[in-house]
């Protein structure tokens, strides 16, 4: 990260090596704020690192106390701890962390992309300890590979607080964004932002992740990004994941980290496989509960007992007993299961969450464009002095049943009738016969055979049209001399039924939709925003509305959420990492092969074989 253009401070003299309670070894290293050493603690004779401020002025100061303080009270496995801080009159400003053995996760990425498992881990161990932070009100601002450190064991670390933003953080708007805004920031980042989200750091996350998967650095907010499968097309289903968290419309990220960690998981196990090892943590046993983004958004409309249910639930599987005694139970039922199964894995992690499935009625109706309409008229003069009224203010008469199909009907729009005599007849009612000219006659001409030849007479004959009136009833008036103009409209109803359901990839669809339980129905407006605020709903909705046109539009909606509480267990059998799936109140289970006794099954299909033949040789002695 670029520093800001300030002046040094000079270090003292290499002989002057202690500072408070602590004696100072040799230098280490060298950030945008400090200096890093190796010292000791003299009373406690526990090796520490202590970072001593290099730079001058309040601004750096400030940011130098703001990344103590904060690493210090917010404790977290994935955030580097403060141990001790403060002023020192002959060294100045200085913080102490314990002697972490770790690596800038930026020196990694100088030797290429990093392996998609290991990229994984950094991402989701990372993503907890921004999850973390973002509960407790604040906003890192600076997720990037120099401020990612990653340990010998694999744990990732996350450290660089100092342009963090909490509600009584020091104002930093004065800092130049050009020196502090790297490539990994959001496009929508500013330090003159009192109140940032934490889309912020989704999509910093994203861009670090980008950078590990792809190893480049991520392309500037609007740019296209290098798909994932040119890379590694195992990756290629991530894609839809990444372009999300970078998505230049911070509402349309993720909500959380353990969101898009769930994510991630859900579109790489099938193309991963079992055996890559791509575990989102190692060593004991992890328990996670993923909120559900439409949990974020639309809770107080969610069914309140199914919510305590599914918590219950998950807080029983995350004792990592609750699962092993529910496998032993499961193997037990069939003879073709691994027996003791809970006893027989190891289990590394244990995740949680809810599965939602949305059915969206709708009800389009359509009024087209009035048109005028004319009709016979013989009353008194007619002209409305108001204004036609609004197509869509007629109040038409419907069944009463909901989203019920309606046949197309012309419906009239009331004060839009204006009478007027006739352009034809003029009033008269009547006009002159088109055949006769008004004469009432017309030649016909005959031929007249005689006995000296033939030759053409013409006779005189009332018109068989008008029957020799001369005149004829108007035909457009039907005699009335005058017309009734008015605006129709035609009137029609069709229903439609829209459905989607958060990202299953990887999950049996059937067997979760199949244990789901409805936990919100009602009406509902689909251009409401806060509907959009969940993308499952955003989709759905947007689908639904592509119909809708200046003569049609939804006038109902009826929006139906199914849930089904899910936890996927990640577990290591005979050296191999697999997954299963623990899915509904019920607890029914999918795996792969693994779950299964194969030697017992050979077994019972030898014995099947056995018994067939013997049958087969039975059958034919007694026929011979």
């Amino acid at each position: 990260m670029a520093g800001a253009r300030q002046p040094t401070k000079s270090p003292p003299p290499p002989e002057a090596n202690e500072l408070k309670n602590y004696t100072l070894g040799e230098r280490i290293g060298q950030d945008e704020l400090s200096t890093v050493y190796r010292a000791r603690h003299q009373t406690l004779d526990r090796d520490v690192h202590v970072y001593i401020l290099r730079r001058a002025g309040w601004v750096a100061v400030s940011r130098f106390q703001l990344a103590a303080r904060l690493a210090a009270k917010y404790v977290n496995p994935h955030i580097l701890p403060v141990l001790d801080g403060g002023h020192d009159e002959k060294w100045g400003y200085y913080m102490v962390t314990p002697p972490l053995v770790a690596k800038p996760l930026q020196a990694l990425l100088e030797k290429g992309r990093i392996d998609p498992p290991q990229a994984l881990r950094i991402f989701a161990h990372i993503g907890q300890a921004l999850d973390f932070l973002h509960s407790q009100g604040v906003v890192h601002r600076d997720v990037q590979p120099q401020t990612i450190l990653v340990g010998e064991d694999g744990r990732a670390i996350l450290t660089g607080f100092s342009l963090a933003w909490t509600a009584d953080g020091p104002d930093l708007s004065q800092l130049a964004e050009a020196d502090y805004l790297t490539p990994y920031a959001a496009p929508e980042q500013t330090f003159e932002d009192r109140t940032p989200a934490p889309a912020l750091d989704l999509y910093a996350l994203g861009a670090v992740l980008y950078h590990m998967l792809t190893g480049e650095v991520p392309p500037t907010p609007g740019s296209e990004p290098k798909k994932l499968g040119e890379v590694d097309p195992r990756l290629q289903p991530a894609d839809r994941v990444l372009r999300r968290m970078l998505s230049p419309q911070p509402g349309m990220r993720y909500p959380s980290a353990a969101q898009a960690a769930a994510a991630l998981r859900g579109t790489l196990r099938p193309s991963l496989g079992e055996g890559s090892g791509v575990q989102v943590t190692e060593g004991a046993v992890e328990a996670n509960w993923l909120e559900n983004p439409l949990e974020i958004v639309l809770r107080e409309r969610i069914d309140g007992d199914f919510m305590r249910r599914s918590r219950e639930r998950a807080e029983a599987l995350h004792t990592g007993e609750g699962v092993r005694r529910l496998l032993d139970e499961w193997s037990a039922d069939r003879p073709q299961r691994r027996r003791q199964l809970g006893q027989t894995v190891r289990i590394d992690q244990v995740v949680s969450y809810n599965l939602y499935f949305y059915d969206l009625k709708t009800l389009y109706e359509t009024r087209t464009a009035p048109q005028n309409r004319e009709r016979p008229y013989s009353g008194s003069k007619v002209n409305h002095r108001e204004r036609d009224l609004d197509r869509w203010k007629v109040v038409v008469e419907t069944p009463n049943a909901s989203f019920a199909d309606v046949a197309p009907s012309e419906v009239a729009i009331p004060n839009s009738e204006k009478s007027s005599v006739c352009p034809r007849c003029h009033g008269e009612t009547r006009v002159t016969c088109g055949r006769c000219q008004g004469r009432g006659t017309v030649d016909v001409k005959r031929t007249v055979s005689t006995s000296t030849g033939t030759h053409t007479e013409v006779e005189v004959v009332d018109c068989p049209e008008c029957k020799g009136a001369a005149l004829l009833t108007c035909d457009r008036c039907d005699g009335t001399g005058g017309l009734m103009e008015q605006k129709l409209f035609t009137f029609s109803r069709r229903g439609r039924l829209w459905q989607n359901s958060d990202d299953l990839e990887g999950l049996p669809q059937r067997a979760i939709e199949s244990r789901s339980e409805q936990v919100f129905v009602g009406m509902i407006d689909v251009h409401d925003p806060v509907w959009h605020a969940a993308q499952p709903l955003h989709e759905l909705f947007s689908e639904a509305t592509k119909l809708e046109r200046d003569d049609t539009r939804i006038v109902e909606a009826e929006l139906i959420i199914r849930a089904t509480p899910v936890t996927e267990v990640d577990y290591t059998l005979r050296g191999k990492p697999r997954t299963l799936a623990i899915m509904g109140f019920d607890s029914g289970i999918r795996g792969d092969l693994s779950l299964l006794d194969t030697e017992r099954l050979l077994m019972i299909a030898a014995v099947v074989v056995i018994v067939i033949l013997l049958a087969v040789i039975f059958w034919f002695k007694r026929g011979g």
